[in-house]
């Protein structure tokens, strides 16, 4: 499945909190398939394996929000593109994410990390670049534990996982094309709100309604490997008194078939020793 690391989609999915209202999404399922198992296998394939697995695997992602205030749009949009080489026990994720306001300013985030494994520990190289030149570069050694954790607290304070959209959700159904299961469910307005929590966002939403999200699943009948993950999400919303439209979607899709090539930039080798912890909170 996607990895953890790379199941990610930007802070800016706390508008899923738009789909705690009504839900006007239709799901054609087969009856002789049992969905939640289907959805269960999918979501915990893997679990037990290492930070890199033993295999090779491509993710790409586009993630796109619209959110409307009066007369003011806000626009952002992510791409993602992480790549994972099993017989060279490394990984890495770049995320390039561009966000515009009504007053015509555009910022640019793009962050970039790979992961070298070394015995039972692991080389974290990062590099951080917020627009005009204001790079910053780190590295450090971490064993398994703090790379988890590293991780993990990157996903708690910025992002968001499919496994925590398909937690208990509303409604799931399932279907057979080809080689594949189509899954599709509503996500929980309970998982949304966790999501909400994790992130430390979506406190100003104070009413939601007209929703409509919709997330679906492609998993491969053989393996239970999750090809493609696109989610819809749409709303209206009261924030602070003012009423707001909510516009997004996700698309991402991840690949086992290709072979992966994978070496530390050559500006990152002598980038300073840090705590990466620190350097993401900073």
């Amino acid at each position: 499945m996607f990895r953890s690391r790379f199941l990610t989609v930007n802070v800016c999915t706390v508008f899923a909190l738009a789909a705690c209202g009504r839900s006007a999404s239709q799901i054609d399922s087969a009856p002789n398939l049992d969905a939640s198992d289907i959805l269960n296998k999918a979501t915990n394939r893997g679990t037990s394996q290492q930070l890199i697995s033993d295999h090779d695997r491509t993710v790409t992602m586009h993630a796109a929000l619209t959110m409307s205030v009066d007369n003011m749009t806000m626009k952002m949009d992510m791409d993602l593109d992480s790549k994972e080489s099993g017989d060279q026990r490394m990984s890495e994720v770049g995320v390039d994410m561009k966000v515009s306001a009504g007053s015509g300013k555009t910022s640019d985030v793009k962050l970039y990390m790979l992961f070298q494994q070394e015995g039972e520990g692991y080389h974290a190289y990062t590099r951080l670049g917020q627009g005009a030149g204001a790079d910053k570069k780190g590295q450090e050694k971490l064993s398994e534990e703090g790379a988890r954790s590293l991780l993990d607290h990157m996903q708690q304070s910025s992002m968001a996982s499919v496994e925590m959209y398909a937690e208990n959700p509303e409604k799931v159904g399932a279907k057979e094309e080809g080689g594949n299961y189509i899954v599709q469910l509503i996500p929980s307005h309970e998982s949304l709100m966790n999501i909400a929590k994790k992130t430390g966002s979506g406190n100003g939403i104070e009413n939601l309604s007209n929703s409509r999200r919709l997330l679906t699943l492609v998993v491969d009948k053989n393996t239970y490997h999750m090809k493609n993950f696109a989610l819809e999400l749409e709303a209206d919303a009261t924030s602070q008194g003012q009423k707001a439209k909510m516009d997004m979607k996700v698309n991402m899709t991840s690949d086992e078939s290709k072979e992966v090539t994978l070496s530390v930039p050559s500006d990152l080798t002598d980038a300073p020793e840090t705590s990466l912890k620190t350097f993401f909170s900073s």
